[in-house]
C-alpha cells in the first residue's frame, strides 16, 4: 500500500470515528462468531476419542447440545455485527454525499468544464456507495476471518505444533502471490473506472442531443462510438477478473499441497507418537476450517484496490476549492443594491486553449449606463456568451478589469454580486 492509498484510508477512518461505539459492538460480535467457529473442532476431539468406545458416556450427550448452542450464538452474533456495521456505513454514506454535493454546488465553472455530468453523477451516486459497501464487507471479512484464523491456528498449535508448522508455511507464500498481483489490479481498476465514466458520457450526450442525432442520421456513428468504448471496458473488465481471480485458485492449490503433507506426517506420527483418532480428526477439521477464512483474506486484495481507487476519486472531488471561501469574503465589499453602471476596461479572456489559437476576448472596452439596454450580436464563437459570463464571475478576465458602480467585480462579495443579476 503506497502513501496515496494510506492517505485515502486514513480519511475514511476519520469518518468512522464518530460511530466508534457501534463499530466496537460490531467487532465484539465478530469476535463471538470467530470464537464459535474455533470451538467446533475442540468439541470433535472428546466426542471421537471417548464416544465410540462401545460404552455409554452420559457426559458426551452434552456435545450435540453445545453444537446447537454454538450455532445459535454464531447466528445471532453474525446478524448483530452486520446490522451495526450497516448502520455505520449508511451514516457515513449520508455524510459523504452531503459534503460531495456541497462541493458541487460551490465549485468553480472551470471544474464543471473539466468534468462531465456523467462523471460527477457516477461519483456522487454510485462510487461513494461502492467504496463504503466494499470497505464494509472487507472490514467484516478482515476482522472476523483474522480472528478465526488466529483462534484456529492457536488450537492447531495446542494439538500438534509440528503439523502446524507445515500449515504456517502457506502464509508467506500467499502473501508473496498477493503482492505480485496487487500492482496489476490497481492499474486495471483505475483504467476501468475511467472507461466507465467515458461510456456514461457517451450515453448522456446521445440522450441529451437525440434531436441532433436523428436529424443528421448519426445513429450508426453514435452506436459505433458506444460499442468501441463498451468493448474496451469489457476487455479491461476481463483483465481485472483474470488478475483478481488468480488469488483463490492459487490459495486453494497451496492449501491442498499443505494438507497432503500433513496427512503423510500424521500417519507417521500415529505409528510412533500415538496420535489419537480424535486428535487427528480435530486437527484436520480445524485445518479445513482455517482454509476458508484464509481464502477470504487472500481475496480482500481485489476489492481493497477497487475501493481505494474509488475513494481517491471521491476525495479528489471533495477537495475542490469553493468559488469563494470565508477568508476572502471578509476582505470583500458587500453590495445591497447596485445602481447598474457597468464598465469594461481592456478586458481580455482566454480558455486556456492551445498555443496559437485566438483568445475569446481581446481589449474589450465598454460602458453601459444604468437602465440602458444593450444587445450583443455576432457570429457563433465571437465571444458574446463569454462576455456575459464574466459578469457573475463564472470566469475571471485574464487581463483588464470590469467595474460595477465603479467597484471592481473581484472586490464585491460573490453572493451579493449575483443577487444583482438573479430574479
Amino acid at each position: 500500500m503506497n502513501a496515496q492509498d494510506r492517505t485515502a484510508l486514513n480519511r475514511l477512518i476519520q469518518y468512522l470515528k464518530p460511530h466508534i461505539r457501534m463499530i466496537i459492538g460490531s467487532l465484539l460480535a465478530m469476535a463471538l462468531v470467530a470464537g464459535a467457529e474455533t470451538s467446533i473442532p475442540a468439541l470433535m476431539k472428546p466426542l471421537l476419542d471417548r464416544g465410540f468406545t462401545g460404552q455409554m458416556n452420559d457426559k458426551l450427550w452434552q456435545v450435540p447440545v453445545f453444537l446447537v448452542g454454538l450455532a445459535l450464538v454464531r447466528s445471532l452474533a453474525q446478524f448483530l455485527s452486520n446490522y451495526l456495521l450497516t448502520r455505520v456505513i449508511n451514516s457515513v454514506l449520508l455524510k459523504l454525499r452531503e459534503q460531495m454535493f456541497q462541493t458541487l454546488l460551490h465549485a468553480s465553472t472551470t471544474f464543471f468544464q473539466k468534468n462531465s455530468a456523467s462523471n460527477l453523477i457516477n461519483a456522487v451516486v454510485f462510487e461513494v456507495n461502492n467504496v463504503l459497501s466494499i470497505m464494509g464487507g472487507m472490514l467484516i471479512s478482515l476482522v472476523r476471518d483474522s480472528l478465526t484464523v488466529i483462534g484456529l491456528i492457536g488450537y492447531l498449535i495446542y494439538l500438534n505444533w509440528k503439523l502446524t508448522l507445515v500449515v504456517l508455511i502457506i502464509f508467506p507464500i500467499i502473501a508473496f502471490v498477493m503482492s505480485k498481483i496487487n500492482r496489476r489490479l490497481r492499474s486495471l481498476n483505475r483504467e476501468q473506472q475511467t472507461l466507465t465514466s467515458e461510456l456514461a458520457y457517451i450515453v448522456e450526450e446521445s440522450a441529451a442531443g437525440y434531436k441532433i442525432v436523428k436529424v443528421h442520421g448519426a445513429e450508426e456513428y453514435e452506436m459505433q462510438r458506444f460499442m468501441n468504448k463498451a468493448e474496451r471496458l469489457r476487455q479491461f473488465a476481463m483483465k481485472s477478473a483474470v488478475a483478481g481471480g488468480l488469488n483463490q485458485p492459487i490459495t486453494q492449490l497451496i492449501a491442498s499441497m499443505a494438507l497432503s503433507i500433513v496427512l503423510v506426517i500424521a500417519l507417521m506420527q500415529s505409528a510412533t507418537e500415538g496420535t489419537t483418532v480424535g486428535g487427528f480428526a480435530a486437527f484436520i477439521t480445524a485445518m479445513m476450517l482455517v482454509i476458508s477464512p484464509i481464502k477470504h483474506l487472500a481475496d480482500i486484495n481485489q476489492p481493497l484496490q477497487r475501493g481505494l481507487t474509488a475513494a481517491e476519486m471521491i476525495f479528489g472531488l471533495m477537495d475542490q476549492p469553493f468559488e469563494e471561501d470565508d477568508s476572502r469574503k471578509e476582505n470583500m465589499k458587500p453590495l445591497e443594491k447596485a445602481m447598474g453602471a457597468l464598465r469594461f476596461e481592456n478586458v481580455g479572456f482566454s480558455y486556456q486553449q492551445e498555443v496559437g489559437r485566438k483568445d475569446a476576448l481581446t481589449n474589450v472596452n465598454l460602458s453601459i449606463r444604468p437602465g440602458e439596454v444593450v444587445a450583443f450580436v455576432g457570429p457563433s464563437g465571437g465571444g458574446k456568451s463569454t462576455l456575459v459570463n464574466l459578469l457573475p464571475r463564472f470566469f475571471q478576465p485574464t487581463s483588464g478589469h470590469i467595474y460595477l458602480d465603479d467597484i471592481p467585480l473581484e472586490e464585491i462579495v460573490l453572493s451579493d454580486l449575483r443577487k444583482q443579476i438573479a430574479f
